[in-house]
């Protein structure tokens, strides 16, 4: 493997800012033949190298042939924000565009994956199903599914503080993946598949397996992964890995 990392300036954030990027080691082989790409999102309170840092990824990302980007959004939620940065922008449209340019990276949607831990899972589901023409399959890991009862509960009165410079005065359906899911499927297009996972003693369990229902009523192809964990790098390790795997298997037979 070949371990990039990089500073670029960003238009959608008017400012430059670092990722990191695995790619295979076999150079002549990519050149050939573009590499599918998983962009790997963070979460609260991480940064861009936390997958770097604590998980295997670079292993798995070997095993199966994956381009990794590992991108830094700080704490925004993957959002627009009301009175900051333009994250989403960012990472669901001009991120792609472009390591596409500069990375021997597959342009095609079947060949690019999206995934993330905690909020970086809100932020992986936001870009598949804002955007199912783009994303093949997408990976969430402990996710803040419902942002809304995320912010109203009392133990998180931390994030109080931030919620007015995130979403300004509400919360609007365009950060609501239950909503986004829907609209994907009432738009007819193509739908990412999806992999869920959460740990059983993980304070958003319920949350995610109340999502996980939602989206298989409404038609996804949606595996689901859970284990006796809380929020903790452990089951994140396991959750990217058996991503990978999904991702892979899932494209098995389009060519």
């Amino acid at each position: 493997m070949a371990l990039l990392s990089c500073h670029i300036y960003s238009s959608a954030l008017k400012m430059g800012t670092g990722v990191h990027v695995i790619l295979p080691l076999d150079m002549d082989s990519c050149c050939k033949i573009p590499l599918r790409t998983v962009y790997l999102l963070h979460g609260l309170t991480d940064d861009y190298t936390c997958w770097l840092r604590r998980s295997n990824i670079e292993s798995y990302a070997l095993a199966h042939g994956f381009a990794v980007v590992m991108p830094e959004v700080q704490r925004s939620f993957y959002t627009d924000m009301a009175s900051g940065m333009a994250y989403f922008t960012y990472i669901s449209k001009e991120l792609p565009d472009l390591c596409e340019k500069m990375f021997p990276l597959s342009q095609c949607r079947e060949d690019r994956f999206v995934a993330g831990l905690s909020m970086g899972g809100h932020g992986a589901l936001k870009c598949a199903l804002t955007y199912p023409e783009l994303y093949a399959a997408c990976g969430a890991f402990s996710s803040a599914v419902d942002i809304r009862q995320l912010f109203a509960q009392p133990e998180n009165s931390v994030l109080s503080g931030e919620f007015s410079a995130i979403y300004g005065e509400s919360i609007s359906d365009k950060e609501d993946v239950f909503r986004l899911a829907e609209q994907a499927v009432q738009a007819g297009g193509p739908l990412p598949k999806l992999f869920l996972s959460c740990g059983t003693q993980d304070f958003l369990y319920e949350n995610n397996e109340r999502f996980y229902q939602h989206l298989v009523k409404l038609g996804y192809t949606v595996q689901g992964y859970e284990a006796q964990a809380g929020h903790e790098w452990p089951f994140w390790d396991e959750s990217v890995k058996r991503a990978l795997a999904f991702f892979d298997s899932s494209m098995e037979g389009r060519m």
